[in-house]
């Protein structure tokens, strides 16, 4: 589940409104066709990553990212920021915010990417 998100701003007359485009991961695991969102939007203001690694109890089945699978999108997707969301929402979380954060650093994203706490905004 994923969705990407489509805003555009009027621009003064004669001009070419902005579009500003925000993907939402949702709640999915990282696979090789969500590389596909970049060809089609190459340019991604904001990516909302969903985390936490979300493991389904009794069967130990991830069915949300990890740390390194929300790295891995947002490496694959190339935003111009990517906030991780999601994180400690449920007690079925295995990776918590931690693990992405050191896969950020990792990858060299720390720039890139913005951490909220609850209740706070973001404004892009």
């Amino acid at each position: 589940m994923g969705s990407m998100v489509e805003f555009s701003k009027k621009c003064a007359s004669g001009e070419e409104p902005k579009t500003y485009n925000l993907y939402i991961s949702g709640d999915t695991l990282f696979y090789d066709e969500l590389k596909e969102i970049h060809v089609r939007y190459p340019h991604i203001q904001l990516a909302l990553v969903h985390v936490g690694g979300t493991t389904l109890p009794g069967i130990r089945v991830m069915v949300t990212m990890d740390g390194t699978q929300g790295v891995q999108l947002i490496c694959a997707l190339q935003p111009e920021r990517a906030v991780p969301i999601h994180i400690d929402d449920y007690d079925v979380f295995e990776s918590p915010l931690s693990d992405f954060q050191e896969a950020v650093k990792k990858a060299g994203w720390e720039g890139r990417v913005s951490y909220l706490s609850r209740g706070d905004q973001f404004a892009f």
